[in-house]
């Protein structure tokens, strides 16, 4: 559960990320 949250944070900075470029 740890790491899917994890994960799920990680989704979330790629797609600002992208948002940004």
């Amino acid at each position: 559960m740890r790491e899917r949250g994890k994960n799920a944070f990680t989704l979330a900075e790629v797609l600002i990320t992208l948002a940004i470029i």
